[in-house]
C-alpha cells in the first residue's frame, strides 16, 4: 500500500509539474515538449495505453526495445498471450529469467524491421537507460533485425490483438513493412510512439497515418507522443 501511495504522489507531482509547463512548452517547446505536457495533464496514470478491450486468450505484441513495464501492466491486467521482442542480449536474458515461469510469455531475441539484417544498437545512461539505432554513444553492439512481414507468415500469426511498438526511431522502417504485406490486417489494434529525431520525421508520420487509417480509425493521436488506431471493421 505505502508502495502505491509513493507512485500516486510521484503521478499527482509529475501532473503539477506539467500543467505548470504547458505554457511555457506552447510557446518555446517542441511540437514533442508540448504534447508530452498535454498527454501527463490529460492522462497523469497513462490509461489509454493499457485501456484496452483485452483478456486471458488475446495475443499481444510487445515490441519495445528496453524492459520497461508495459508487459507486466498489460500481464496483470489481461494475462494475455504475449510475445516480447528485445534485441539486446543483456535484456533479453533479463526477460528470459523474468517471465521463465509464464507458459502464455514468448522473448524473441531480435528486433523487427523491412528486411533481414545485422545493425549496431546504441545504449547510454544519459538522463535515463535507453537504446537507440540512431541516437549514438561509446556503448554499442550488433543486434539482430527480421523481416516483420516474414515473421508473422513463418509463425503463422493470423490475429494480433494489441501491437504496441516504440523502438526509437525505428517504427519508421517496420509500420510500413506491416501495410506492405498487408498483414496490418491482422492487428485490431495499433499502439505507436512515433520520435521525432529522424530526418523527415514529420512528413513519415503523416504518410504512415495516412495509409493507416485506410484499414484503421483513430482513438487516440498525441504526436509523437502516442498514436492508438483501432481496426475498421
Amino acid at each position: 500500500m505505502w508502495k502505491y501511495k509513493q507512485n500516486t504522489i510521484y503521478i499527482v507531482l509529475k501532473r503539477l509539474y506539467h500543467i505548470i509547463l504547458l505554457p511555457i512548452r506552447k510557446i518555446s517547446g517542441t511540437i514533442y515538449e508540448y504534447n508530452v505536457c498535454k498527454w501527463m495533464v490529460k492522462y497523469p496514470f497513462a490509461g489509454p495505453i493499457f485501456e484496452h478491450n483485452l483478456n486471458e486468450n488475446s495475443i499481444v505484441f510487445d515490441v519495445w526495445w528496453h524492459i520497461w513495464l508495459f508487459s507486466d501492466w498489460i500481464i496483470d491486467k489481461f494475462d494475455p498471450y504475449i510475445y516480447i521482442f528485445e534485441p539486446v542480449n543483456e535484456y533479453y536474458n533479463l526477460l528470459t529469467t523474468k517471465y521463465k515461469n509464464n507458459p502464455k510469455v514468448k522473448i524473441f531475441e531480435f528486433g523487427f524491421s523491412d528486411i533481414n539484417k545485422s545493425i549496431d544498437i546504441y545504449r547510454s545512461w544519459d538522463l535515463g537507460e535507453w537504446t537507440s539505432i540512431y541516437k549514438k554513444s561509446d556503448n554499442v553492439e550488433s543486434i539482430k533485425l527480421v523481416d516483420i512481414g516474414e515473421f508473422l507468415e513463418e509463425q503463422n500469426i493470423t490475429k494480433i490483438d494489441l501491437f504496441s511498438i516504440n523502438i526509437e526511431g525505428w517504427e519508421y522502417e517496420v509500420i510500413p513493412r506491416l501495410i506492405e504485406t498487408n498483414k496490418i490486417s491482422l492487428i485490431n489494434i495499433v499502439q505507436i510512439q512515433f520520435h521525432d529525431f529522424v530526418e523527415w520525421a514529420n512528413n513519415k508520420r503523416q504518410k504512415i497515418m495516412l495509409d493507416l487509417r485506410k484499414t484503421h480509425s483513430s482513438i487516440i493521436e498525441y504526436e509523437f507522443v502516442r498514436d492508438i488506431l483501432t481496426k475498421i471493421n
